[in-house]
């Protein structure tokens, strides 16, 4: 009997059962297969036979390691492969290992695979690889080793990140991979990951923006990925810390004593997008309304607000119309600087700085840069306005100084001219507004006398509020607005009264006046409102009414007066200041009384105020073609420097329609307008108060003289009066009680090409 003894590639035997071996034979053999034919004649006495010798050996020794690498495993082995064997290999889990002994046959169409020198392999982490060197012709097991996987290593991501305003950009030196998607994700310290991990949108990853833009806090690690567009699992990975933001909120320099940082806070806040309005030309149609188009498409119109409600401005919401109520001056290169702002505490202290009464400076609402774009094609005009230089779109009126660089923010009075001693030139509330500032003469003095970058009101002034009214409204039509313009009534004192607040008048006047309303009682019959010499009771307050019976009483404030039968009662512009409790941006104070009564706010500036206000940067030219016809020309200038009253150093804006009428005032509606370097200039005269541009203009250009252009209307022009209302028929220096002004901020100036 033969007795096997398990070896390494041999096998020792003996013989059992009383045989001898014959003396001198070998006492083992060697054979280089398993099995093999081994004749025992002549081995052993008495035996002569051949016998099938099985080896039964044991595996030699494999070193494995596994190696975690960029979406792999790297396995190697020591010591290197035979030159006759095959290196195999096979994954499994931890407890379900291949039997694979000395002499186990791994035939080829197994799940065994062979391993190369450099290969890299995907198992999942915690399974075990097993590695066999076999036979290379036989594919016999030979030698063994095993080894637990790692996780495989996900890739890296190269992350910077810069500061902008209002946040950062990330941005990855890598692209992104085929099939792969980038997210990421912002924590306060580094996160663990690996590869494989799914980075889901529900556990706080957020899809890459295109421009890189993420808005987190100093010192936050950002974490970039690049994970499978299937299952989010994780392939590469980078993070870096983030830097500080460029601050976009507004900051007070103490020192300096205002406000800072205005170019980041709007560059922050734009959105870039075109709010837009659109009509056909008045020759295709004369209806006065417009069409919202592009951003301004969908939005409503606003719903006005009063002393007792807030209406509803969507507008507000919209970085290109949010607007500020301020405290500012300016200085003498025309920079306007803030120093106070409504509802904005300054650091250290408890309060906003903010007064309207004059006592913190000047009122004035500021608005963003902007810009606009008109055009007329194809029997349509177009205005569309943006927060964004767009391309074809010109810098608002007034946002570019003369040396070319760009005001930090549009600021616009918020009220109406007044003088005091303190002040030669104010927009405060509560003031008297002044006739006076009827002149474009006495408007220039008193802005020299404030300062060398103050003005009286521009074309700049004006070109905003048309452009703001047309893009929220979309019409040309102010009736339905508001706007102090029929406010004209005279009444006659029914009885006499003695050192009294109280006067009777009929009380069919009744609906003629308003508490809150003005009145100046006179001795003139006509109830001239300019004739301060014959006024009883000069510009007082209407604080009641009452009626009894056939009789209405009016009490106003102020000192008591004497007044006789026939004194007349007149209406008379508004203080400044009527709206200050109004709680809106736009609206008027009383919801009970006649809105066209009133003064109106249009994006918190308090408009159409009783007074003609005069621009002090345009004049207007008669000119006669013949003896039977005349026209008249706009001309304007941008800086103040140059601002004048015969036209010198201006250049030519466009004409206004001609007349015939050669001997007198000329008076028509309005059909449509130009754009000509930044105004609107009317052209047509066959519209009415309901069609076209539904505002008229008075001319008298068969003079040949030089008139002021004044704007917008006074408390008895009535429906004639509008947004493209064009007074230009009395003379530059006229202080007739219906002419005002207002402050202006954008007087240094420059023309745009």
């Amino acid at each position: 009997m033969m007795v096997e003894e398990d070896v390494t590639d041999r096998a020792e035997w003996s013989v059992t059962g009383g045989l001898t071996p014959v003396e001198g034979s070998p006492g083992d053999y060697t054979v280089s297969e398993d099995e093999g034919d081994v004749t025992l004649s002549g081995m052993f006495q008495g035996v002569s036979d051949t016998a099938k010798l099985r080896i039964v050996g044991t595996l030699g020794e494999l070193n494995v390691t596994a190696t975690g690498v960029e979406g792999a495993q790297h396995i190697a082995v020591t010591p290197a492969a035979a030159a006759n064997r095959l290196r195999l290999w096979h994954v499994d889990d931890a407890g379900k290992l291949p039997d694979v002994r000395y002499g186990t046959v791994l035939a080829a169409n197994s799940n065994w695979q062979t391993l190369t020198n450099d290969d890299a392999l995907y198992g999942t982490a915690g399974r075990v690889i097993t590695i066999v060197d076999v036979d290379s012709t036989s594919r016999k097991a030979r030698a063994k080793g095993s080894a637990t996987l790692p996780a495989p290593l996900y890739g890296a991501l190269t992350v910077t990140a810069t500061p902008r305003l209002g946040g950062q950009t990330l941005a990855v030196a890598e692209p992104v991979g085929e099939g792969l998607m980038r997210r990421y994700k912002l924590s306060s310290e580094a996160l663990e990951l690996s590869y494989d991990q799914v980075c889901a949108i529900d556990d706080g990853w957020t899809s890459w923006p295109e421009n890189g833009q993420i808005v987190g806090t100093e010192g936050q690690t950002a974490t970039v990925v690049d994970c499978t567009v299937q299952g989010a699992n994780l392939r590469k990975a980078g993070s870096v810390a983030l830097p500080a933001a460029v601050s976009a909120d507004l900051e007070y320099d103490a020192q300096a004593g205002e406000w800072t940082n205005w170019q980041n806070y709007y560059l922050a806040r734009r959105d870039g997008k075109s709010y837009g309005v659109q009509k056909p030309t008045c020759a295709a149609s004369n209806a006065p309304d417009w069409t919202k188009t592009g951003a301004n498409a969908n939005i409503a119109n606003p719903v006005a607000s009063t002393n007792d409600t807030a209406g509803d401005d969507p507008y507000q919401q919209i970085n290109l119309f949010h607007n500020l109520e301020v405290n500012l001056t300016v200085d003498e290169d025309g920079v306007p600087h803030v120093t106070a702002i409504k509802g904005m505490v300054k650091p250290g202290t408890q309060a906003d700085g903010f007064s309207r009464d004059g006592s913190a400076g000047d009122v004035f609402i500021i608005a963003p840069p902007l810009w606009y774009k008109f055009t007329i094609a194809d029997n349509a005009e177009s205005l569309d306005l943006s927060d964004s230089p767009l391309e074809g779109y010109t810098p608002m009126e007034g946002l570019t100084l003369p040396d070319g660089s760009l005001r930090p923010f549009l600021a616009y009075a918020k009220y109406a001219a007044s003088r005091s001693d303190a002040n030669p030139f104010a927009s405060v509330s509560g003031a008297f507004t002044d006739n006076w500032f009827g002149s474009t003469a006495n408007n220039r003095s008193a802005a020299t006398a404030k300062g060398a970058g103050w003005s009286g009101r521009v074309q700049a002034d004006t070109f905003y509020v048309q452009c703001m009214y047309l893009v929220k409204y979309a019409t040309n039509q102010i009736n339905d607005f508001g706007g102090c313009m029929t406010y004209n009534a005279t009444a006659k004192l029914t009885a006499a009264m003695a050192a009294s607040n109280r006067v009777p008048v009929a009380a069919s006047a009744r609906g003629s006046y308003y508490v809150g309303g003005r009145v100046t009682v006179t001795k003139r019959a006509d109830g001239d409102r300019g004739d301060t010499g014959q006024a009883v009771a000069w510009y007082r307050l209407i604080t009641d009414i009452t009626v009894d019976g056939d009789t209405c009483w009016i009490t106003v404030d102020g000192e008591p007066f004497d007044a006789v039968v026939d004194n007349v009662l007149t209406t008379m512009p508004p203080h400044t200041g009527h709206n200050d409790n109004v709680q809106g941006m736009d609206g008027y104070a009383y919801a009970n009384v006649n809105k066209r009564f009133q003064p109106v706010l249009l994006q918190g500036i308090e408009l159409f105020c009783g007074r003609l206000e005069t621009d002090v940067d345009t004049i207007v030219k008669s000119v006669k073609d013949s003896d039977t016809q005349a026209h008249a020309e706009l001309w304007r200038c941008w800086d103040v420097a140059g601002q004048n009253d015969t036209g010198e150093g201006m250049e030519k804006v466009g004409d206004y329609p001609a007349t015939t009428k050669l001997d007198a005032s000329d008076n028509f509606y309005l059909e449509d307008m130009t754009l000509s370097k930044g105004v609107f200039v009317p052209n047509g005269r066959s519209a009415t108060s309901t069609t076209g541009l539904t505002d008229a203009m008075y001319t008298n250009p068969g003079t040949g003289n030089t008139y002021a252009n004044r704007r917008f209307g006074a408390l008895w022009n009535g429906v004639e009066a509008g947004w493209f209302f064009v007074y230009a028929n009395s003379g530059l220096s006229s202080t007739w009680w219906l002419y005002g002004g207002r402050l202006s901020a954008l007087g240094r100036s420059k023309a745009h090409a």
